[in-house]
């Protein structure tokens, strides 16, 4: 049986909305709304995913156990919504920019063998392909990959 990390009763647990709180400013009004699609279905994707990192994020502030966090990594996948899932496969720039938080929170455990750089990776790739005007949420990816 799966262990649940410690402060968690079950998995919804991680999609509460209180996770998202401190990431809310990664779901910033589109620059250019004819050229980013938005409707119900893509904004629950985002906030679900951004709830999967912040609940990452507050289980590091809370001193939970690297097992335990690196667990909600590995699951992090598995526990995407297809329609997010869709939206990197279609590289749009703000399910990507999403992802690179997501790596930038894997940068931890670059000691990790099989992990590794991957995170880095991910993030400076992911910068490659975005435009400069998402840059400014590319910032704290970009400086946890700096630090691998």
């Amino acid at each position: 049986m799966y262990k649940r990390a410690q402060g968690s009763s079950d998995w919804a647990s991680l999609f509460v909305e209180s996770n998202r709180q401190r990431l809310l400013h990664l779901l910033r009004p589109a620059r250019n709304p004819t050229t980013e699609p938005w409707d119900s279905t893509i904004e629950q994707a985002y906030n679900s995913t951004l709830s999967l990192i912040g609940s990452v994020q507050l289980a590091i502030e809370q001193s939970e156990r690297q097992i335990d966090i690196l667990r909600r990594l590995l699951v992090f996948p598995v526990l995407l919504e297809k329609p997010f899932i869709d939206l990197v496969e279609e590289g749009r720039p703000r399910a990507l920019v999403l992802m690179a938080h997501y790596f930038a929170l894997l940068t931890s455990f670059s000691h990790i063998w099989w992990i590794g750089d991957t995170g880095k990776r991910e993030i400076v790739g992911i910068q490659s392909f975005l435009l400069a005007e998402w840059s400014d949420l590319m910032r704290w990816p970009l400086s946890m990959a700096q630090e691998v």
